[in-house]
């Protein structure tokens, strides 16, 4: 029996081809590999997301992403809903933004991104998959340290998939006799 992977990280990477690779990765990996770090990486993260939305019985429990605030805007909602929808019930998805100058800009970028498909909620609730986002904001305003924020987004109700509830047969009489 193959041993799992804990975690493998891409730090300041360049995977070639950058086309295929993310697809290759997590079809080579899929089964053994609990946290996919990305940070400063090729390919893109929506080269990630729709390879994890393409490969099935994906053992992933955390992909933690490092993004710049500006690129959020490129991050393709629908790569992100499949992909997530596809993952196990232990799955997170941890967003770690980064260079944030402004933070209604990028309140606006996750209004967009998660609007369709999820619901944003105040805090996380155990046993349940979820997306997180922070990301630190400097300013005279917040102090030195600056403040974080942390928000957590999950699948709205009518976007997941429930398999159908199947009613009890009835049992003919004296059929326990």
């Amino acid at each position: 029996m193959e041993k799992p992977l804990k975690k493998i990280s891409f730090d300041n990477c360049t995977i070639r081809p950058s086309e295929d690779a993310a697809y290759i990765f997590c079809n080579v990996f899929k089964s053994r590999l609990y946290t996919l770090k990305l940070v400063d990486f090729l390919p893109s993260i929506n080269n990630w997301l729709k390879a994890y939305a393409e490969v099935d019985g994906s053992a992933l429990k955390q992909l933690n992403v490092a993004i710049k605030a500006s690129e959020l805007q490129t991050i393709d909602k629908t790569s992100l809903f499949k992909c997530f929808k596809n993952q196990g019930r232990e799955f997170c998805l941890l967003f770690d933004v980064k260079n944030v100058t402004d933070v209604m800009a990028v309140e606006q970028s996750l209004k967009l991104l998660f609007d369709g498909y999820f619901n944003r909620e105040i805090k996380n609730h155990a046993f349940r998959k979820y997306v997180c986002v922070a990301f630190n904001f400097k300013s005279a305003e917040y102090g030195p340290y600056g403040k974080e924020f942390k928000y957590y987004y999950v699948l709205r109700k009518e976007c997941v998939k429930h398999a159908p509830r199947v009613g009890t047969p009835e049992i003919p009489f004296g059929f326990f006799e």
